[in-house]
């Protein structure tokens, strides 16, 4: 077997070297004949850009490139070079002609900067002196020189211009305005130079130095001022957006950073948000139309579209009078509650849009959701069954009867074997819920000291520690604190005051109120305030629990 072996592995080195060396001996020949005989056949281009000789091939031809075949030796590639000079020159004239003869629609730029003339790379894209004019380096070989590389130049530059200005079209038109003067004139040439999408808080004191009719002539421009960004909406269809993608990656890190070309993808999908990668820069999602809020990158019309909803929510209080039906997502103290609509429009939901909101700068309370009370239909179908456990009882039965509804006192009797307490353990046990359940209201939050300026003093102050109602949680319950001071509380069993409290603090009110009756004298006690039903099953069970006690 190993002599066996061995003679097939030099059988097969044997195969393999000859065919090898009969192939390139072949062509070997074949160009050395091609260079003596001059009569022979030249060497053609195929429709794939292949240049072969009597169905050798000698290499390839893309766009004003060429590249040759795979070698054995020097002499072979002097050969291939040789041999194709002959018909590549030739064939990279005619197309610099044809190029320069090219209308536009042949020219392409893609995502990677790159320059192509009826599907082949012909040129890329390199920083310029400017965002908006980049620099074109041509991809060609020594072959292209002269009046012919001047061609290539000047017709890929004028398409370039003429794609940056068609495609940029409104905000090339920002670049100098002429009917905008001062701070109006720089704030649209800001614009410009941000590539049609700048955020509001940037300029947020050049806009409030605007009077309406200047804002009158910048919305004719088509900017919209929104309530997070100052952006021209017709740039930020998918084509504005990746051209602006490529002429912002040249000026900073380059297209070969990570975003570059994988952004425009998502931006064509028509997706409103998507997770950040936090291996790209955050300047280019902003770029591409996209505002970094929390875990997720928002489309920036979709974000002013949840600032329209928000705002009416906001400055409607659901604990006021209010006429007709209220909103959805409409709730207590000027917030709002999360609602379908805002979710499906970015979405995304639960934690992913709490990090939307919070990244905005709202703020959410949580508060316990209230149960709901039991209908007096379910109460009445529930009665019977408590009379029947409790039958056994005389003592109970008894102070049941004396309150209870007829149909109470009616009540079969319960069989034996009943254990009395079961059922209302368990009726207990199927009331509470499996887990709490909270009800989170979102609020704005707290503004800066200059924006509150002119706000009333009330509520100033509240906010000026935090939240008002917090603080107010935080204080004593009887609104006087008898002369003591903050944080410090009186030892029970004591009536002895602190050696730095204040004893003349409510002096005042305290002789006011001498002389008067007090308030509470003839209240009710609590248990008898909130007496239950006698005809609802809670009066039965509030006796039961008594005589057991």
């Amino acid at each position: 077997r190993e002599k066996t072996r061995d003679m097939e592995d030099r059988l097969s080195d044997a195969l393999h070297e000859r065919l090898t060396q009969r192939f390139v001996d072949r062509r070997t020949s074949v160009l050395l004949r091609h260079l003596k005989d001059k009569r022979m056949v030249s060497p053609e281009i195929t429709e794939r850009g292949e240049v072969r000789l009597e169905g050798h091939l000698i290499g390839t031809l893309e766009g004003f490139r060429f590249t040759l075949a795979r070698t054995d030796g020097e002499l072979d590639a002097k050969g291939l070079r040789s041999a194709a000079d002959s018909v590549v020159a030739p064939e990279i004239h005619h197309r610099a002609e044809r190029l320069a003869g090219s209308p536009n629609e042949e020219f392409v730029l893609a995502t990677d900067g790159r320059m192509r003339w009826r599907g082949e790379v012909v040129a890329e894209l390199a920083e310029g002196d400017s965002i908006y004019r980049p620099r074109i380096i041509i991809l060609a070989d020594e072959t292209l020189t002269g009046p012919d590389l001047e061609k290539v130049q000047d017709r890929l530059s004028l398409w370039l211009r003429h794609h940056i200005n068609t495609v940029l079209e409104p905000i090339m038109a920002l670049e100098a305005p002429a009917d905008l003067e001062g701070t109006a004139r720089g704030l649209a040439y800001r614009l410009f130079e941000h590539l049609g999408l700048l955020p509001r808080a940037v300029v947020a004191d050049e806009v409030k130095a605007l009077d309406q009719d200047v804002r009158g002539k910048l919305r004719k421009l088509g900017i919209k001022f929104g309530a997070y960004h100052i952006y021209l909406p017709l740039s930020l269809k998918p084509a504005p957006r990746e051209l602006a993608l490529i002429l912002f990656a040249l000026k900073n890190g380059g297209v070969r950073q990570p975003g570059v070309t994988d952004i425009p993808h998502i931006v064509l999908s028509g997706r409103t948000s998507f997770l950040v990668d936090p291996e790209v820069d955050t300047r280019l999602y902003e770029i591409a139309g996209f505002k970094v809020a929390g875990k997720r990158a928002v489309r920036v019309d979709i974000l002013e579209r949840l600032a329209d909803i928000i705002r009416p929510l906001i400055a409607l209080d659901a604990s006021r009078p209010y006429q007709g039906e209220l909103p959805a997502g409409a709730a207590e103290g000027n917030g709002f509650r999360v609602t379908v609509e805002m979710t499906s429009l970015l979405g995304c939901s639960g934690e992913d849009f709490a990090s939307i909101l919070t990244s905005l700068g709202y703020r959410v309370q949580r508060k316990p959701k209230v149960a709901e009370p039991v209908a007096p239909a379910e109460a009445s179908a529930e009665t019977p069954a408590l009379a029947e456990v409790l039958a056994d009882n005389p003592a109970t039965d008894e102070a049941v009867t004396e309150g209870a509804a007829p149909a109470e006192a009616e009540a079969p009797v319960v069989s034996e074997g009943v254990v009395p307490d079961a059922a209302p353990a368990e009726a207990a046990v199927e009331a509470a819920p499996a887990e709490p359940q909270f009800d989170e209201i979102w609020f704005p939050g707290r503004q800066r000291s200059e924006q509150r300026r002119h706000e009333p003093r009330g509520r100033r102050e509240a906010g000026a520690e935090g939240d008002g109602q917090q603080r107010r949680n935080e204080r004593p319950r009887n609104g006087n604190n008898n002369g003591q001071g903050r944080g410090q509380r009186r030892p029970e069993g004591s009536n002895e005051r602190p050696k730095d409290a204040r004893p003349f603090q409510n002096k005042g009110r305290d002789e006011d109120r001498r002389g008067r009756p007090d308030k509470n004298q003839n209240r009710a006690p609590r248990e008898d305030r909130k007496a239950f039903d006698p005809d609802s099953p809670f009066a039965a069970l509030a006796a039961l629990r008594g005589k057991t006690e």
